[in-house]
């Protein structure tokens, strides 16, 4: 890609690869991941995401020292490895349409994280119910299934006699 075209297509998006930083983390499960992850989005300018690729991430919301007011790098020759390999194909941060493209879950705020919790939670809960009830069903099939045998037994040995 040109450096005109880059430039032309920073500069559209504000940039906004340059405007925060990640680390990946564990999608949060066990009472002190759930506690983190709450602990992070108490933090101004810091948001947690699963991305569409099921990966989970913390953001921190920050700009680069290194960007200028046009939204162009002031050192784009000793960027660091992280920014050179970040593609700039024109679907990224700043230019796609909808944030569900980019991500499957994104919290900037423990009620949001909460929410999710509790509708995760309530699946979990009626999956649990769905799958007890179904075994419920396969014992009671198989009770049924049982006497009818024991009758069937009952009448061919009646009907010997």
């Amino acid at each position: 890609m040109t450096s005109d075209k880059l430039a032309q297509l920073c500069g559209n998006c504000g940039a906004e690869c340059c405007r925060y930083v990640t680390q990946e983390i564990d999608e949060p499960k066990s009472h002190e991941e759930i506690d983190n992850v709450r602990w992070f989005l108490l933090h101004y300018n810091v948001n947690v995401y699963c991305d569409t690729d099921g990966d989970w991430s913390v953001e921190f919301k920050s700009d680069c020292k290194n960007l200028g007011k046009h939204n162009q790098c002031t050192d784009y020759e000793h960027r660091p490895t992280m920014c050179r390999e970040h593609g700039c194909d024109g679907n990224c941060e700043g230019t796609v349409n909808h944030p569900d493209e980019l991500y499957k879950h994104f919290f900037s705020n423990v009620e949001e994280f909460d929410e999710f919790l509790e509708e995760r939670y309530r699946k979990k809960k009626e999956k649990q119910k769905r799958k007890q009830e179904k075994q419920k069903r396969k014992e009671k099939r198989k009770k049924k299934e049982k006497r009818n045998k024991k009758e069937k037994r009952k009448k061919k040995s009646n009907t010997k006699q």
